[in-house]
């Protein structure tokens, strides 16, 4: 795992009156921090942490490069770029551990989930549960593809991310 090893465990998800909420337990390694919150209701994420946990993880937030957006600054031409703060990486975090959920979840009936050359996330269901041989047949012919079966938790992540999927 990368370090430190934030990560988020116990992950609920909920809608709300300004969109997705989510409630969480926030870890660095084994150690638990605190509860993460984000009630959707347009407000910040609430942190329940102590004073140097917090400090700890917002010392470790501004230590991280700029966060590179989607869209250009109409001022410069250029994509936009933000400060990291606490709650993008918390909800980050939410994200990748809710994307890793659901992908588990579909890995667990015989699928295979592949990203196509374009980009696209496929999924291909078979009737028995799906092979070493049937994921190398795969592989050779469609060497273009990005196939999920097989992976590490890590290895997923890293995947979704060189997809800008995550």
């Amino acid at each position: 795992m990368r370090n430190p090893t934030y990560h988020v465990k116990n992950l609920k998800i909920f809608r709300g009156m300004e969109g997705q909420g989510f409630n969480a337990t926030l870890y660095l390694g084994k150690q638990r921090l605190g509860t993460v919150i984000d009630d959707a209701s347009g407000g910040p994420v609430v942190f329940n942490l102590s004073p140097e946990d917090r400090n700890a993880l917002d010392e470790y937030v501004q230590s991280l490069p700029d966060i590179t957006c989607t869209f250009n600054d109409p001022d410069t031409g250029k994509p936009a770029t933000l400060k990291p703060s606490a709650d993008l990486f918390v909800s980050k975090l939410v994200n990748r551990t809710d994307r890793l959920k659901q992908i588990k979840k579909i890995l667990k009936k015989p699928t295979m989930l592949v990203v196509l050359d374009k980009g696209d996330v496929f999924k291909i269901e078979y009737m028995r549960e799906v092979n070493t041989k049937i994921l190398t047949d795969y592989q050779k012919t469609y060497p273009d593809h990005f196939v999920f079966n097989g992976l590490t938790d890590d290895e997923i992540i890293d995947a979704l991310e060189s997809h800008g999927l995550c």
